[in-house]
């Protein structure tokens, strides 16, 4: 069972960076269980070593989304980063059948790049069902997205504030070019104080207008996640600057439907760090205050003292 491609579709008429997120998950179908990523369009950020775990996420799914029946939703997923994926050369996504029965689907995907294996997912989908009885935790009490300065606003405006010797790396992290809006909520105290705390609310959305399919929704979210997640466990060492960052593992669950051109926030805590590994927990709230995802990563952080 083959998922249309046409429901997955990215509203072209939108601005110019919404076409970087279309170019980052597009995926050429070369079987319909193999799937190939160009290089060009894989995007390593800056000061990263590899390409961006997000989008490696967001195609994995995109290729496993291919296989499903429509009437499935994602229920959750849960991947490991085995290989750096270096950018300009091809990913290769293997879509494995592990299970189909009546109400879940289970797939398998490997992401291999010059022949060696760099990533695996397995993910399960799930029919729909309603439930008696639910519950969920409360969305932390933030400023809303539109009362908060976009990251180039931010950096004009606070600055001077910044130690001199962070001023250029952090501008250039502020002005960076993303397929996706971000708002801090704790802006002033993320620019002019060393002290964070490990946690961290951020307004996340796509930029410009997507599609209506919900199967596209949650490849984007899945792209989204991955920033930012890590670096809030060295919130509490502002006496360490990181020398090395690496996903090793990223889970998703999700538990309600969404749109991923609307504001949601992204809440991140980091409970520990130990021998150079850092975990990070995500949850991403509608406006409305609906919990919609879950998330969980563990990574590699190496530092070195602060100069």
């Amino acid at each position: 069972r083959t998922r249309t491609p046409t429901n997955t579709h990215i509203d072209n008429s939108s601005p110019s960076t919404l076409a970087a997120m279309e170019q980052g998950l597009t995926l050429e179908e070369l079987d319909p269980f193999i799937f190939r990523a160009p290089g060009e369009h894989l995007w390593q950020p800056l000061g990263a070593r590899a390409v961006y775990g997000g989008q490696v996420v967001g195609q994995a799914l995109m290729a496993a989304q291919r296989t499903v029946s429509d009437a499935m939703r994602l229920l959750s997923l849960h991947s490991y980063f085995l290989l750096p994926g270096m950018p300009g050369t091809a990913i290769l996504y293997h879509v494995q059948v592990l299970r189909d029965g009546k109400t879940f689907s289970s797939r398998a995907v490997r992401a291999s790049q010059g022949g060696k294996t760099v990533f695996h997912c397995e993910m399960v989908f799930h029919t729909p069902e309603v439930s008696e009885v639910s519950h969920q935790v409360d969305m932390p009490k933030v400023p809303r997205p539109e009362s908060l300065l976009a990251p180039r606003e931010l950096a004009t405006k606070y600055m001077d504030k910044v130690p001199a010797n962070v001023r250029g790396m952090l501008t250039r992290w502020l002005e960076e070019d993303l397929s996706f809006e971000v708002r801090y909520c704790n802006q002033v105290d993320m620019l002019t104080k060393m002290i964070r705390p490990d946690s961290r609310q951020v307004w996340v959305r796509a930029t410009g207008k997507l599609g209506d399919s919900l199967a596209l929704h949650e490849c984007v979210v899945a792209y989204i996640s991955d920033h930012m997640l890590l670096a809030t466990c060295l919130g509490p060492h502002p006496d360490y600057i990181p020398s090395m960052m690496a996903s090793l593992d990223h889970s998703m669950w999700f538990h309600a439907p969404f749109r991923a051109d609307e504001w949601m926030l992204y809440d991140i805590t980091s409970p520990q760090m130990s021998g150079h590994r850092g975990l990070c927990w995500g949850r991403l709230f509608r406006a409305d205050g609906t919990l919609a995802v879950s998330v969980a990563q563990q990574g590699v952080v190496r530092t070195v003292a602060r100069l």
